[in-house]
């Protein structure tokens, strides 16, 4: 499993990037790939990394999963 940031998430599109901590990548992921419906930027996920099966040649994140949230007070 990979760690990372969730860097963009539109909610109401049901889509957003995670960028991973060790390679600075980032990956698509669609939001049924969400554990925790209750995502925003900057929050600190764990996720795998597949082929992606819309983009051939590329790699999405999947089993997208809350580590810890960045709220702001």
């Amino acid at each position: 499993m990979s760690t990372g940031k969730i860097k963009f998430y539109a909610q109401e599109k049901f889509y957003g990037f995670v960028i991973d901590d060790e390679t600075k990548q980032d990956f698509y992921f669609n939001g049924f790939d969400l554990q925790n419906q209750n995502v925003e930027s900057d929050d600190k996920v764990q996720f795998e990394i597949e082929k992606s099966k819309q983009r051939p040649g590329s790699f999405c994140a999947v089993n997208v999963r809350l580590i810890e949230s960045n709220e702001k007070d």
